[in-house]
């Protein structure tokens, strides 16, 4: 990822693209200290961004406890706000303080994109079952490798491919003219692919009523909206300018959003997440409901 962004910020010789600083403004900071961090950045730098986090089972397990620094988990309910928020004319709330002089304006249709990554061991050490019923960990697309530990890449590529840099400078460009103009290009959708993912909203609302637990209608509350996000996501790639939702498109991001719910909860089936103390918290409201 950061090779192609530094290929998409200093220019791509073999086919004469133009350098694109402005690119960096849609990698936002891996960390933010607080809430107030968070917005500002939206406000001042760009209302637009992908961060890339490192631990991402300590990192949710920081935002999402409740026993855990006030500021930790206000950048947790600022990500859920967010989340809501991301939407055209839609408006995230800016701050008031004493001092007008650190007043954080309103931001108009922010877009805030999480990449986080970490060991199956560790994320999943931290993923208990009140951190689930919290709200913001559903909001995830959970992708685990579950194969065979990868061998060294030894004709790994040392720069990106000139084609792919041509594309996402072409997007990068492309979205900094449209929140220069405060517009947006509706994803459409094909009739076919319309009719498959109002199946799966259906057959979701059905698994919610027939959940065993709180965990599990959490994991899946959010599933058919995680696959028309991947959808429209996977439509962008494919077009920038029309991006279209094809049954093909619509029956992969739902394929993915399958396998990655059922991932996550054969885990909390299993008794492999959340660790011993997750397993205590769980035995003790059993025995309170029994």
């Amino acid at each position: 990822i950061d090779a192609l962004i530094r290929a998409v910020i200093d220019g791509c010789s073999d086919t004469q693209l133009p350098d694109m600083p402005s690119a960096q403004d849609f990698i936002g900071p891996s960390h933010f200290a607080s809430e107030t961090a968070l917005v500002r950045h939206l406000a001042d730098r760009s209302r637009c961004f992908v961060s890339i986090i490192g631990e991402a089972g300590k990192w949710l397990q920081r935002v999402s406890n409740p026993r855990g620094s006030q500021h930790d988990k206000d950048v947790g309910a600022a990500l859920l706000k967010l989340y809501g928020k991301s939407r055209h004319q839609s408006v995230y709330r800016g701050s008031a303080f004493a001092d007008k002089t650190k007043n954080i304006p309103n931001v108009s249709g922010p877009a805030v994109t999480i990449y986080a990554e970490g060991t199956p061991e560790t994320v999943f050490a931290n993923m208990t079952d009140d951190l689930v019923t919290d709200g913001l960990f559903p909001r995830f697309l959970v992708l685990e490798s579950v194969g065979r530990w990868p061998d060294l890449n030894r004709n790994a590529m040392r720069s990106p491919p000139a084609e792919l840099t041509a594309k996402l400078s072409a997007l990068c460009l492309r979205a900094l003219q449209l929140m220069q103009q405060d517009a947006t290009i509706q994803v459409r959708i094909a009739p076919d692919a319309d009719t498959l993912l109002e199946d799966f909203r259906v057959a979701i609302r059905t698994t919610l009523k027939d959940a065993r637990d709180e965990v599990s209608r959490h994991l899946w509350s959010r599933s058919h909206l995680r696959a028309v996000k991947l959808a429209s996501l996977a439509a962008v790639g494919v077009d920038m300018e029309v991006p279209t939702i094809t049954r093909d498109i619509a029956l992969w991001a739902i394929q993915v959003e399958k396998m990655a719910t059922n991932g996550v909860s054969a885990r909390f089936d299993r008794g492999d997440a959340g660790g011993s103390e997750n397993n205590e918290a769980k035995q003790e409201r059993e025995l309170k409901t029994a």
